[in-house]
C-alpha cells in the first residue's frame, strides 16, 4: 500500500505543474502534453495534435487569462461554418486531463472518517453498512435530510 501511496505523489508532483500551466502550454509551440499523456486519448492523437494546432493558429478571441474551465468551455463550444465543433478531440481529451484529482485530501478525509466509524468496538461492522453510514453523513452536511410527509398514513387491512 505505501508504495502505491508513493506512486501516486510521484505522478501527481509530475502532473499538476503541467495541469496547472495547461493555458501556457496551449500558446507554446509544442504539443507535447498530447503526447505525455496520450492513454488518456479517446480517439487518435494525430487528430488531437492537429486540432491543436488549428486552434493555435485560429482567431477566436480567446483570452489565455480567464480560468481554466472558462477557457476550454469557451473553446469546446467553437463551430465552424457547417454548425459542427471544430475540436471536439481535442476539448474531450483536455476535460479528460483536467479530472486527473489535483490532490489526495478527499481520499485522506474519507479515510479519517472511516477511522471515527469503525473502531475497535465496532470492527465487526460490514461494507454495506459503513458506506451507508458514510453516505448518510454526507447528506446530513448537505442537508438533504428525507422527511415523511404529514399525511402519510398507513392502511390497514
Amino acid at each position: 500500500m505505501n508504495n502505491e501511496i508513493k506512486v501516486y505523489f510521484l505522478f501527481l508532483s509530475y502532473v499538476l505543474p503541467l495541469i496547472n500551466n495547461l493555458n501556457k502550454e496551449f500558446q507554446s509551440e509544442q504539443s507535447h502534453l498530447i503526447l505525455q499523456f496520450e492513454y488518456l486519448c479517446n480517439t487518435d492523437c494525430d487528430k488531437i495534435v492537429s486540432q491543436w494546432t488549428l486552434l493555435k493558429l485560429s482567431d477566436h478571441n480567446l483570452k489565455s487569462d480567464i480560468d481554466i474551465d472558462s477557457f476550454w468551455q469557451k473553446v469546446s463550444n467553437i463551430k465552424n461554418g457547417l454548425g459542427e465543433l471544430m475540436f471536439p478531440d481535442l476539448t474531450s481529451f483536455i476535460f479528460t486531463l483536467l479530472s486527473l484529482p489535483h490532490s489526495s485530501a478527499v481520499a485522506e478525509r474519507k479515510f479519517s472518517s472511516l477511522k471515527l466509524i469503525k473502531t475497535n468496538t465496532r470492527n465487526k461492522l460490514e461494507i454495506k453498512t459503513i458506506h451507508h453510514i458514510l453516505t448518510c453523513k454526507e447528506l446530513i452536511k448537505k442537508n438533504c435530510v428525507w422527511s415523511a410527509k404529514k399525511d402519510f398514513s398507513l392502511k390497514m387491512d
